[in-house]
């Protein structure tokens, strides 16, 4: 029992690194204006989602792996030469968000949510016919594979598996760990600073050559201690970065508009737990930003800019701290508007609001519960 618990939990930890990587494939691929590169996403897709089905079968998680290879048969569907609609990124962001769905459930011991719609929507769109050309890559074998055999599917297979190839895959050099034992670790290293700096001083008092030493060595150790600890904690912002094109792109599409991502700076590593407070925050900026900030296509070019409108997101480093900018071409800020919006949700009154300022005005749109996107 304790061994499946441990093969479930190393599914959902692969599955969801697997799912983080979809959403913005797919975003990518909506883009992908040649050729080649529309190929090299379709088989990145194509990837993730057979050796998630491998692994749910592996388990024996039926409706998962009915669901799954749906997906995975459009994606194939489309690798073979499909026209690429709109409608297909739409199914296939879907079967994302189911997926997500599905690793909460099994992670609490619940069914998991119903997915037959969207199987029924998978396969209809699954029904376009491929074009003539050849496959890009050989169908691969459907057979189901555990959780670690598809560990280390990280990319294409080589041909020929010789001594050498399987000797790389052992000396890997990273381990997976749970997030609440390096918590743990985290909580121990703080107990041991304390504990380090009542030793040291009660070496100091006792004034003993040889307890003092030892104190100071000690303290070494936990300091070093203290500074692995904190780099465990460490994950790249690109983490965050990955689910903000899929915002974008909903966004626009519900209000019509043509909307670019530009992400930079995403390498910067920083603490995970200030990420999962940055996420929300930048989701209503992006959202105010599609809203609010980019015209319409057709305002675009009447003032002469691309019918395309382009938002930015930069993370950057200021000394200690972290700095995130965002910023679009779109129309800028209506003050007026600001001004208006203030009065009418009661926030000041208006001989206050005709006495404010750009910069105050500018203030109040960091009150997202007077100005919801």
């Amino acid at each position: 029992m304790g061994e499946d618990r441990e093969l479930l939990e190393l599914f959902l930890e692969e599955t969801r690194e697997r799912v983080e990587s979809l959403e913005p494939l797919l975003v990518e691929l909506e883009r992908a204006d040649t050729e080649h590169e529309r190929e090299r996403l379709l088989n990145e897709i194509f990837r993730h989602l057979h050796s998630t089905k491998g692994s749910a079968g592996y388990l024996g998680l039926e409706s998962f792996v009915e669901l799954v290879h749906a997906a995975e048969h459009l994606a194939d569907v489309l690798r073979k030469g499909a026209p690429l609609q709109t409608e297909h990124i739409d199914v296939l962001l879907d079967v994302a968000a189911w997926l997500r769905a599905a690793l909460a459930s099994l992670a609490k011991d619940e069914p998991l949510p119903d997915g037959t719609s969207l199987v029924v929507r998978l396969h209809a769109a699954a029904q376009t016919q491929p074009s003539e050309r050849e496959p890009a890559t050989s169908q691969p074998s459907t057979e189901a594979t555990s959780p670690e055999q598809t560990a280390s599917s990280t990319g294409t297979q080589p041909e020929e598996q010789d001594g050498r190839i399987v000797e790389t895959e052992l000396h890997s050099t990273t381990v997976r760990v749970p997030v609440h034992v390096l918590d743990r670790l985290g909580r121990l290293a703080e107990e041991m600073l304390v504990t380090r700096n009542r030793i040291t001083a009660l070496a100091a008092n006792i004034q003993d050559g040889e307890l003092i030493g030892a104190s100071k060595k000690l303290s070494v150790m936990v300091s070093e201690l203290q500074d692995i600890a904190a780099l465990t904690r460490l994950q790249p912002i690109s983490h965050l970065f990955a689910q903000l094109p899929r915002v974008v792109r909903d966004a626009a599409r519900l209000t019509g508009k043509s909307v670019e991502l530009e992400l930079e700076g995403g390498r910067l590593e920083v603490d995970r737990r200030i990420l999962q407070e940055l996420r929300d925050p930048l989701v209503h900026l992006l959202r105010n930003a599609v809203d609010h900030g980019i015209e319409s296509p057709e305002r675009r070019v009447a003032f002469g800019k691309p019918s395309k409108g382009r938002i930015t997101v930069r993370a950057s480093r200021e000394g200690s701290h972290l700095v995130i900018e965002v910023s679009d071409d779109g129309k800028g800020i209506d003050f007026e508007a600001v001004r208006a919006k203030a009065v009418e949700r009661g926030f000041i009154s208006a001989r206050e609001a005709a006495a404010l300022g750009e910069a105050e005005l500018t203030s109040l749109l960091l009150r997202p519960w007077i100005f919801d996107a």
